[in-house]
């Protein structure tokens, strides 16, 4: 889910900023100045909200190009886990919420206009049947 959220990314003494690009639960897209190489065991920080942060103990960099790197979610505790949940459910819109739902309702002229074809070709076939009916 595209999520735009401060982050700081640490692997040994190296620190950098970062912001998010893209966020779940398993992972998250970053870009930043750094170069973390693919492979790489990395700590994140995420700053969800002023006071509020996730702190992910162990990220692994699944790739990199060009200011953007890929992570892959390892290990964080229960707690983190359950607030970066908590979060992304928060700010996720299910699919249909603001759309109007569509009715297969036709307008009342619709109806009538069909109803009164019907009554047309119906009075047709019944004048077609009774001329080729013998008279009584």
């Amino acid at each position: 889910m595209v999520v735009r959220v401060p982050a700081q990314l640490s692997a040994g003494t190296e620190t950098a900023e970062a912001e998010t690009t893209d966020l779940s639960v398993t992972g998250c897209a970053v870009r930043t100045s750094a170069q973390f190489p693919p492979g790489t065991e990395v700590r994140v920080t995420l700053r969800l909200a002023p006071g509020q942060t996730v702190n992910i103990a162990e990220a692994i960099v699944r790739a990199g190009h060009e200011g953007r790197i890929s992570l892959q979610f390892v290990q964080m505790a229960i707690d983190e886990q359950r607030r970066l949940s908590e979060y992304i459910n928060a700010i996720a819109l299910p699919i249909d919420v603001g759309r109007p739902r569509r009715q297969a309702r036709f307008p009342i002229e619709v109806i009538i206009v069909a109803v009164a074809g019907l009554l047309v070709i119906f009075l047709i076939l019944s004048v077609i049947t009774r001329i080729g009916a013998p008279a009584r």
